[in-house]
């Protein structure tokens, strides 16, 4: 692991050698997130080197592993709550016909309490899923950010690589790095029809939050 973190920040340092000093900054945090590596200890590199100032305190890092594993059907481990959880979230999204994976590692930034789990969606996109305990604890966090930057409001240093793709859906929050507009419309149309109702649901039990099937109007006649 050590000698893999010392290659990937190596990589990094030599792809931002010649870039500009904001463009840097962006390379770095850009390919930090692809590769698992801390983005704090990339741009303290940058700034020993004399090239970038400190990272602001908002910056992006990459942690430990959450707990993910791929869903299997009908099994007890992951349960219909109504709520988003990581199996859900793969499923729904591989079941769109989306390459869709977790990479292993965290993300954790300073204004949400909770870790983001991070995907590798096709080969070079990158999802970011942030899974809050429900919805309101989701509309807390995001209460004083700027919600189309996904930052601190005055906050003037971006800390994602770049602008993210914001989808939300109840108690989760999705920030997804892509460039293709046909792939970012993909993922976004499989998490708005939300989480996966309980099973009990179907037959008029229900369960509070839980997603509800959109009803269309009815065609009008033809005379």
């Amino acid at each position: 692991m050590l000698t893999s973190g010392v290659t990937s920040f190596a990589v990094i340092s030599s792809r931002v050698r010649t870039a500009t000093h904001g463009a840097a900054r962006r390379l770095a945090l850009r390919l930090a997130l692809r590769l698992g590596v801390s983005v704090v200890a990339v741009v303290a590199g940058l700034t020993a080197c004399g090239s970038e100032k400190p990272p602001a305190t908002s910056t992006v890092s990459m942690g430990a592993p959450v707990g993910v594993r791929p869903p299997a059907p009908g099994d007890p481990s992951c349960p219909r709550t109504g709520k988003w959880q990581p199996c859900a979230l793969e499923d729904r999204v591989v079941h769109a016909g989306l390459s869709f994976k977790a990479t292993g590692d965290s993300a954790r930034v300073p204004f949400f309490k909770v870790p983001g789990v991070r995907y590798r969606v096709a080969l070079t996109d990158t999802l970011l899923a942030f899974f809050f305990a429900d919805s309101a604890a989701l509309d807390r966090a995001i209460t004083r950010l700027d919600t189309l930057r996904m930052a601190p409001v005055g906050d003037t240093a971006l800390p994602w690589p770049s602008l993210p793709n914001v989808s939300r859906s109840g108690n989760l929050l999705g920030l997804y790095f892509a460039e293709s507009p046909r792939q970012i419309e993909r993922l976004r149309l499989a998490i708005p029809a939300g989480a996966p109702a309980p099973p009990d649901s179907a037959h008029g039990g229900g369960t509070k939050g839980a997603a509800v099937p959109v009803m269309l109007p009815p065609m009008p006649s033809r005379r």
